[in-house]
């Protein structure tokens, strides 16, 4: 008897995209069937497994559907996504379960800003959703930074404002699973940010036992299968600042010589095994 191959669901707002072509490549070299698609076009039963390249940005009303159309088993969830792309409830939520996150102010429309809340004469401004750095001003001088924050919660409700710490380097620890398959320390680029995308220079990084852990219990607390950990050093002191539920995997697997692409296939191909 013939097995049939199992179906992985690849679930992006652009599923013709390079990453999601590469995981569809790793899907097929451990021989499931990839079945790249928009996730409005998420049907019940079409695979066997649902992996969710959704990023931060994705209307909230998207998510629900994936969760309402019972989409079982699934890497990274519609509760999990819900939790990650909120930036500040993210970290809220981190900062409750005891784990190191940076002075975060979270500025509102409307409601004058606590400027003696955050300490440091630099700023970094956020929006509250948002990836590959898309918004993101660095090393503002704190006028500058809070005037821009108020322009951003005018548009959109809400705009983040966090000190700017470690000179803008920052470390990316990616979770596949329990393991941490690849690492790598990212210089910012000319505009500050150190996003690959947006200019940022990359090389291998081998974080330590206790930024494993951090990385890990970031992911756990956030409900993640797969997940992007960004982590910055402070004054001798690892904090976390933020976690990403679809994280690039290009330019990590470049510098570090890791499948990453590999990795995410194999679990969700064991997770539909485990059904």
């Amino acid at each position: 008897m013939t097995s049939i191959p199992t179906r992985v669901a690849i679930l992006s707002r652009t599923p013709g995209s390079a990453q999601v072509a590469r995981l569809a490549q790793a899907v097929s070299a451990q021989g499931g069937t990839p079945l790249p698609m928009l996730s409005g076009a998420a049907r019940r039963g079409a695979a066997d497994v649902w992996l969710s390249r959704l990023g931060s940005g994705t209307p909230p009303a998207e998510v629900d559907l994936l969760e309402t159309r019972g989409l079982r088993p699934m890497l990274n969830g519609p509760r999990s996504l819900h939790l990650t792309h909120d930036k500040p409830l993210a970290l809220a939520r981190l900062s409750a379960a005891g784990l190191p996150v940076p002075p975060t102010l979270l500025v509102l429309r409307d409601v004058p800003p606590e400027r003696d809340a955050l300490p440091g004469e630099r700023l970094v401004v956020k929006p509250p959703t948002g990836q590959s750095g898309r918004g993101v001003m660095v090393g503002l001088p704190r006028d500058e930074a809070f005037a821009r924050a108020q322009a951003y919660a005018e548009l959109c409700g809400r705009a983040l404002v966090q000190p700017w710490l470690g000179q803008g380097l920052d470390r990316r620890v990616l979770q596949v699973g329990s393991r941490a398959v690849a690492a790598m320390q990212r210089r910012p680029g000319p505009d500050g940010r150190g996003n690959v995308a947006q200019g940022g220079e990359a090389t291998a990084w081998q974080p330590d036992a206790s930024q494993l852990s951090l990385a890990r219990r970031a992911q756990q607390t956030l409900g993640l299968d797969v997940a992007g950990v960004d982590l910055l050093v402070h004054a001798g002191r690892t904090l976390i600042l933020e976690v990403n539920a679809c994280p690039g995997f290009t330019a990590i697997e470049a510098v570090c010589g890791e499948d990453v692409a590999g990795a995410v296939a194999r679990l969700a191909l064991q997770r539909a095994g485990e059904v």
